[in-house]
């Protein structure tokens, strides 16, 4: 191949020269007129001068024979692969090959930065190349779109010398030339540098390279399109694992939250927060550490304890003690693939709460206001953690902080709403006993007054009966705040009861400037717990007493209706107020008085009820209320 290469060049070089002679072939028919006229020629030159001609124009056909062999292999080369690094590769190699080259650059280029960056640099010790379009001879081919040859390279001011003086390599001549999609595009450059042969690159390789440039560019162009579908695929699979991931979160969320709605209390909530952290990743143990001012609980779950062993241990623990404590107190998540070796780390902890802490990760648990709450730690995992568990432990430490925190505050609410409550019951029950205990002191102040035996046995019976009104009272309030009911239905005799009710309700009004009124109009007799319903006849008279402060008329009367005996009671007082319209015999229900309680009607209402009867009311403003008790017959 050497020798038909060299044999092709002193061909080429004698043509140049004239020193090849032209050899033409005559038609037969001339070929004798003319042989008289020939100049004789040796025969031996003329042998030489063939062979010569002949291994020129082998040479020359293998030289084209060689590159067609080589086009076919770069088309099926370019072909056979997608990936751009490994296209690329291969143009660069058959571009330096073909070419006869010292070595070859390709450049690409890209269209949102206008910059051009060498992909393939042949060469050791070459560094990546990169240039703004316009810049150098690469620049200024994909500027311009147009191919340039150059045989010194030095002697054109468009050649950027600073590339070779970066790199150390010399450059003599070189020839560019740009690549095009099939929109005619330009996606970069080819560059062969230093011809081998010759004194620079010819316009047959000028040729040659279009012809690669050409095939290069569609294989780019299917390599880049290849790579995109492959990123798009790739983003498109990180979307959906994003969204799974996603979608997982929060059916991890609602479980954890709906395990958290049905725990009643704070211990309920820790206990479910700890079960379900643990269960999730596998850890040995679970540990919430929660901050109460200068003290702390620690609560440990073992997830590995028995059956017969209590999984929940709680115990008072400082603040800042052990890892969990450094978490509460810093703040900030932390990862411990060896616990031993971690200043933070406490036995003497570890040894309270039963565990050899090998592996930790914990996360702080944050308040509403941004203020520490403790933190939430596992223990112990096969294979240790990572941030995932730092991510998934700290989704599942809000929503704990945040049920923690509102379950604090219900219970906060409903310990001074106890307070208040039994405050208010003790309230009532001061209210409820000035009426009975105004009536002993006006017995004992007779009994100290009358020189008569039966008198003071007299009042001393009645005395002992109001003793045992206060303690009915007593037992009332007690029953009404548990709901209890315990009432004693026996016949009693209206006459009697109405009579007893009378001197009742006139002691009750006594100096107040309010009228009583008596009427009894129906004197049979009616199943009934008369201490409660004397319970019942007091309270609605107090209420009135303290409706008309100026004094007033209220009237008592007892009358049948059809199957049912009815107690009603009327006053002319103010009527009741719009505030308590809806809600006059709820709880704690009471307006415009000082000591009132809400208790008096509510336990009203109870003991009819207790009794299978019911009652109403009604009421104008100024004009007064009127309150009907109805009970069966």
């Amino acid at each position: 191949m050497a020798n038909a290469e060299q044999a092709s060049t002193a061909l080429a070089r004698r043509k140049r020269t004239g020193e090849v002679p032209q050899v033409e072939v005559p038609a037969e028919g001339s070929r004798r007129r003319r042989t008289a006229e020939l100049t004789p020629v040796d025969p031996v030159t003329e042998v030489i001068s063939l062979k010569e001609q002949v291994a020129a124009l082998e040479a020359a056909l293998a030289v084209k024979d060689r590159r067609i062999q080589a086009m076919k292999e770069i088309g099926r080369s370019l072909s056979g692969s997608l990936n751009l690094d490994e296209v690329l590769v291969l143009i660069m190699r058959h571009v330096t090959d073909l070419l006869e080259a010292d070595r070859s650059t390709l450049y690409v280029l890209e269209p949102k930065s206008k910059e051009l960056w060498s992909k393939v640099i042949q060469g050791d010790g070459v560094q990546e190349i990169r240039m703004p379009v316009g810049v150098g001879v690469a620049g200024w081919v994909a500027k311009t779109g147009q191919l340039l040859n150059l045989r010194d390279v030095y002697s054109d001011k468009r050649f950027n010398q600073s590339i070779d003086k970066r790199t150390g390599y010399r450059t003599e001549n070189m020839v560019a030339i740009p690549m095009r999609d099939h929109r005619g595009r330009i996606l970069g450059v080819i560059q062969a540098l230093n011809k081998k042969t010759g004194n620079g690159f010819t316009d047959e390789d000028e040729r040659m390279l279009e012809a690669i440039a050409s095939t290069a560019a569609t294989a780019i162009e299917n390599a880049v399109l290849y790579e995109q579908a492959l990123k798009q695929n790739e983003n498109l699979g990180r979307t959906q694992d994003e969204l799974s991931r996603k979608l997982a979160e929060q059916d991890l969320l609602f479980e954890f939250t709906q395990s958290l709605v049905k725990a009643r209390d704070t211990k309920q909530i820790i206990e479910a927060v700890l079960m379900r952290s643990a269960g999730l990743t596998g850890a040995e143990a679970a540990m919430l550490l929660a901050l109460d001012g200068p003290s702390a609980l620690l609560h440990v779950l073992h997830a590995t304890a028995g059956p017969s062993t209590n999984p929940l241990l709680t115990i008072g623990s400082d603040p800042s003690d052990g890892l969990v404590g450094w978490v509460a107190t810093h703040m900030e998540p932390v990862v411990v693939a060896d616990a031993a070796k971690d200043k933070r780390s406490s036995k003497s902890l570890a040894k309270k709460v039963e565990l050899n802490v090998k592996t930790f990760v914990g996360v702080p648990l944050i308040a509403s206001d941004g203020s520490s709450m403790g933190s939430l730690a596992l223990v112990n995992r096969h294979g240790g953690f990572t941030e995932e568990h730092v991510v998934m432990l700290t989704m599942l430490g809000n929503q704990s902080a945040k049920a923690i925190e509102a379950a604090r505050i219900k219970e906060q609410d409903q310990n001074a709403q106890r307070l208040q409550t039994i405050g208010q019951m003790l309230s009532g029950v001061v209210h409820d006993f000035k009426t009975p205990m105004t009536i002993i002191s006006g017995y004992v102040q007779l009994m100290v007054n009358s020189n008569a035996q039966e008198e003071r046995e007299e009042f001393a019976e009645l005395t002992l009966k109001q003793f045992e009104n206060l303690s009915q009272m007593t037992r009332d309030l007690l029953q009404f705040a548990r709901g209890e009911v315990e009432v004693l239905l026996r016949k009693v005799y209206l006459q009697h009861f109405i009579t007893e009710m009378e001197e009742l309700l006139r002691r009750i009004f006594d100096g107040s400037g309010v009228e009583l009124v008596v009427e009894a109009k129906f004197k049979g007799t009616v199943r009934m717990d008369q201490t409660r319903m004397t319970r019942v006849v007091t309270n609605i008279a107090r209420n009135a007493k303290e409706a008309m402060p100026d004094g007033g008329k209220f009237t008592f009367t007892v009358q049948q209706s059809g199957d049912s005996v009815q107690l009603v009671f009327a006053d002319n007082g103010p009527g009741i107020a719009e505030e308590l319209e809806g809600r006059l015999f709820q709880e704690f229900a009471t307006h415009g008085k000082a000591d009132g309680t809400g208790l008096g009607l509510a336990v009203v209402k109870r003991i009819v009820q207790e009794h299978h009867g019911d009652i109403t009311y009604e009421s104008k403003r100024g004009k007064g209320t009127t309150f009907t008790v109805r009970l069966p017959l």
